[in-house]
Order: C-alpha cells, then structure tokens, then sequence
C-alpha cells in the first residue's frame, strides 16, 4: 500500500466522523503486524543432576539413583552398568536395583555407573566399589567376618531325614534325632528311626522328652538334662565336645525365604505348637552374631543345588532358639561320648527329671 493512498483512508474516515485517534490504535496494530515478527520466547531446559547411593550387604550391593533430581520436574530414564563382565544388574533401567556379589576367590574393584536422560540431556555419575573375595559365611547368608567356629562333627556320616522313617514319618522327629545322637557316639550302632519307633510309640504318637531320654539310656549313652538359663550355655557343651538335643516351637525360628542360604528354617511352620526334636552340634559367630550348627531331621528330601540335604548342617539364631525353647521346653539333653555310659554322666548342673515337666515334638 503507498503511503499517500494510507493518508487518504485516513481522511476519509476523519470526513465520516469516525475520528482518527479512536482508529489509531487499530491502524498501528495492522502496521506492525505487516511490517514486524514476534519476538521468540526461549525456554531452558537443564539437565538433570545424577546421584545415587551403594549399600553393601553380606550377599550383594544394593543401588539407589531415586537421589537424581530433574530442576524441571522432568521425567527420567535410568539405565545402570558396572565395567565387570562378572556383574550382573538385576533391573538395569529401573531407579532402584542390585548385582549379586559373585563368587571370586580374589576381590577386585569395579565402576558403577549410573546414565540418566531427560528427553534432552543426558549425564552420568559414576562410584568406584570394592568387590570383596566370597567366602563361606556369604554363600550361606550368615554375615561376612567369621570371629569362632565349633563343630562336633565326625568323620562319618551320621544324619537322618525324617522322611525316611517309617509310616509315622510325619512326627519321628524325636526317633531321628536320637537316632542321629546315638550314631554320633557310635557309627557301628544299630538304633535307626525305624527300630526306636518300635520301641517307644510303636503304634503311633509324638515322642516326648522322656522318651528321649530313656533311649538313650537304654543304648549306653552318657546323657544329661540341664535347664537353659541362657541359651550361650549350649556353647559351653561344645566347646566340651559334646552335642545337645532340644525340644523347640519352630514357629518361633525365623523361615528363610531364600532358597540358596543355609540359616534358618526351610519349611513352614503356621501356627504356635509346633513341636519339633532337633540336634545341636555345633556354633559359628558372624560379625558379632551367634549361630547354632544344626542337624534337623525334616529335611523330607529338600536339598540345596549342590545335592545336600538342607537339613543337614543348618544354621538356626541363637536368639530363635532362645525364644523358641522358652515358649516350648527350656530345658537341654546334653550328649556326650563318655562310655560310663547313661545317667552316670550327670553333668553338674543337671536337672533333677522327676522335677520338670515334659514335652512332645514331631
């Protein structure tokens, strides 16, 4: 438009009255929007800041990037890697994750490296971690630091699964684990689950404490039954080489929910009274934790990867036993190899039997 052709659409608006400042404003607007462009406004997108945390525990490290932040509240893509072929990341692109330790006889050191995306940016951080070498208490789940271990073990095989006993296999537990005792003290014995059924209960039931003991009387072997005022005194007994058979509510021991660890109970147990025969033979402390060497006999052909029975050469707290010989029968039958043979083997701070009231297990 030329410019004398603008001035006359102005005049002709001022002869009809309309009035040039109340369409000035208009004419301005059109002006610009002609002859001008917008300004851009520019947004700023940062990036976002990469942090995370390692917890080391016994059998692997856990890692946590939720510390990452985003300054524009922007959502997050995650994807973590290590510079080992020898780790692996459970859920590599989720913000919480684990490797498992692997097991190396030699530590090494490793990086850590968390990649965090926005849709625009991406940044990293990385840790460098310590792998350490594996050792037995790891594999087994009971710590890293083994302080003392005991073991009365013999260079025979001794043990007996339950599941193996007979037709009241459901509830020998207290035939195998006296059973077990007596192999202890002699391999060449010829007592089995099977043949101390027959003798106590033979037409069925769940063994008592009495009936414990009374086998093992009647097999020549030096037994005793002391009270468990503190459950470390069952320490003191092996480190005397002796074995202690006890009489305990599983419920009260801990269930173990992964299935490669060799602590804690490996079945279900649903409801106090539940009464169980199992046979102490020894003791491991672990970074400041106690844990008792166990034979127990219901295995009912659970075994680990390697083969062997999870049963045998369980570990069980001291603080579960503890708990559940107190709300079962608090007392202990210590076993021992002297070959005075049965009561005549009183240990001096035995019990007197007519004194005490006695418990059952299956």
């Amino acid at each position: 438009m030329l410019l004398v052709d603008f001035w006359n659409i102005l005049n002709t608006f001022s002869v009809m009255k309309i009035g040039i400042f109340s369409f000035y404003p208009v004419l301005v607007g059109l002006l610009i929007g002609c002859s001008g462009q917008e300004d851009e406004v520019k947004i700023v997108n940062n990036p976002p800041i990469a942090n995370f945390r390692i917890v080391e525990t016994a059998d692997k490290f856990s890692l946590d990037g939720s510390l990452s932040i985003d300054p524009n509240g922007d959502s997050l893509t995650y994807k973590w890697s290590t510079t080992s072929a020898l780790l692996t990341i459970a859920s590599p692109t989720a913000p919480k994750t684990f490797f498992s330790v692997p097991n190396v006889a030699q530590s090494f050191t490793t990086e850590v490296k968390l990649e965090l995306k926005d849709g625009i940016n991406t940044v990293h951080s990385t840790q460098t971690v310590r792998i350490p070498a594996i050792n037995q208490m790891v594999i087994y789940g009971l710590g890293i630091n083994l302080i003392k271990s005991v073991s009365n073990n013999t260079n025979y095989n001794w043990y007996y699964d339950q599941a193996n006993s007979g037709t009241y296999s459901s509830i020998n537990c207290g035939p195998t684990s006296v059973s077990m005792a007596i192999k202890w003290t002699n391999e060449f014995t010829n007592s089995s689950p099977i043949a101390a059924r027959n003798v106590y209960g033979a037409n069925g039931g769940w063994w008592q404490t009495r009936d414990i003991i009374n086998y093992l009387n009647d097999n020549n072997v030096a037994n005793s039954t002391i009270s468990l005022a503190s459950i470390d005194i069952l320490k003191d007994k092996i480190d005397k080489g002796k074995i202690i058979i006890l009489c305990l509510d599983m419920y009260f021991v801990q269930y173990q929910t992964n299935a490669t660890y060799h602590h804690s109970k490996f079945y279900h147990t649903d409801s106090p009274g539940w009464g169980h025969f199992i046979v102490v033979k020894g003791y491991k402390e672990v970074d400041n934790e106690t844990f008792f060497e166990i034979y127990d006999p219901y295995s009912y052909g659970e075994r680990y990867a390697d083969g062997s029975l999870k049963g045998k050469d369980r570990y069980y707290k001291a603080a579960d036993l503890d708990l559940a010989t107190n709300n079962w029968w608090d007392y202990a039958i210590v076993v021992s190899k002297n070959t005075s043979g049965g009561r005549m083997s009183a240990e001096l701070d035995a019990v007197d039997l007519s004194t005490i009231i006695h418990k059952s297990g299956r």
